[in-house]
């Protein structure tokens, strides 16, 4: 985290405004893709692995679809391709009220997209639809 100050007069007023910064979403964590690389995830991505799968849109109640949206909209993009790839794992049954296209257009922000290594097994329409895009 880094701080700054900053003063200035607002008409009559001597004003003092305090700035924190923070890397935004971002929790120092440990990933390692065998190659001994330590990557940084956003804590809200890690916080969406932790939901697990998208719910079916059938079954879904109202708080876990708010859980979803409400963790997702703290995703920034573009994700890192070791997001992207942890992410191609949430995909459910189907587009869950719109949900996984979300999830399906910011896995492709990805810098090394497409990331053919997490399209090999179409597990899901979802990873067909990855790969088409893809053109894979």
């Amino acid at each position: 985290m880094s701080a700054a100050a900053c003063t200035g007069m607002i008409g009559n007023v001597r004003c003092r405004l305090d700035v924190h910064i923070h890397a935004a979403g971002h929790k120092p964590s440990v990933m390692n893709d065998g190659s001994g690389v330590t990557l940084g995830t956003q804590h809200a991505v890690e916080e969406f692995l932790a939901l697990g799968r998208l719910p079916d849109s059938e079954s879904a109640t109202v708080e876990a679809l708010q859980r979803f949206e409400e963790v997702f909209r703290r995703i920034r993009r573009p994700l890192t391709d070791d997001e992207a790839r942890a992410l191609t794992n949430c995909f459910g049954a189907d587009d869950c009220f719109g949900l996984a296209w979300s999830l399906l257009h910011a896995i492709e922000t990805a810098p090394g997209w497409p990331l053919v290594d997490a399209l090999q097994e179409a597990r899901n329409d979802w990873i067909a639809t990855l790969r088409q895009r893809a053109s894979l």
